[in-house]
């Protein structure tokens, strides 16, 4: 279970670019604890993930980084799009 919620945890991490003060914060842990966490240096506990369970949302809606790239889109290639539908 550990090694699965720890890979899931790693992707959300990256994908949303939230940082270990982040994940400690949700977890209601200590940064360092994150961190042996995340490094996998330390096995979390099962308050640790209840905890990031609880607050997930709000971890995600706290991310530092846009998760898309969005390109910049030229008002005339918009206007075309919509006389088109």
């Amino acid at each position: 279970m550990n090694q699965s919620n720890l890979m899931k945890l790693k992707g959300i991490c990256e994908a949303f670019q939230i940082p270990v003060v982040a994940v400690a914060k949700a977890a209601r842990v200590s940064r360092p604890t994150a961190s042996r966490i995340l490094h996998g240096s330390m096995v979390a506990s099962s308050a640790f993930w209840k905890n990031l369970e609880q607050n997930l949302s709000q971890l995600i809606q706290g991310r530092t980084g846009q998760v898309f790239d969005l390109p910049a889109v030229g008002v005339d290639k918009i206007e075309r799009l919509l006389k088109v539908g």
